[in-house]
């Protein structure tokens, strides 16, 4: 698989289901590969984490763990959020142009 395609200083990162991350992590230490990154992923601030971003690397090293929360309320999205996936969403982009344009006419 990927162990074979990656350089040594090479990283590779997926999204899987929050409940899967521990099996993903141990199979990739039989290949010497190793967590870099763990982002875990929740709907709302309340809601179970869903998802994990795991990046992992050939180096051994202590994994930098953080949470992201999607939404602050219905379709009212978290600036980490909306900062991540900007480039993608040209919704996103709207609203952070009508929020920036809101923020300078106050």
């Amino acid at each position: 698989g990927v162990s074979l395609l990656l350089s040594e200083e090479g990283m590779f990162s997926l999204i899987i289901p929050f409940e899967e991350e521990e099996k993903v992590i141990a199979i990739a230490a039989e290949v010497q590969l190793f967590p870099k990154s763990i982002t875990r992923v929740r709907g709302n601030a309340t809601s179970a984490v869903k998802r994990s971003l795991l990046t992992f690397s050939f180096q051994e090293a202590s994994a930098e763990e953080d949470e992201l929360t999607i939404e602050v309320e219905r379709h009212q999205y978290t600036s980490e959020y909306i900062a991540l996936t900007k480039d993608f969403y040209l919704k996103m982009q709207q609203s952070l142009i009508v929020l920036l344009y809101f923020f300078i006419y106050l």
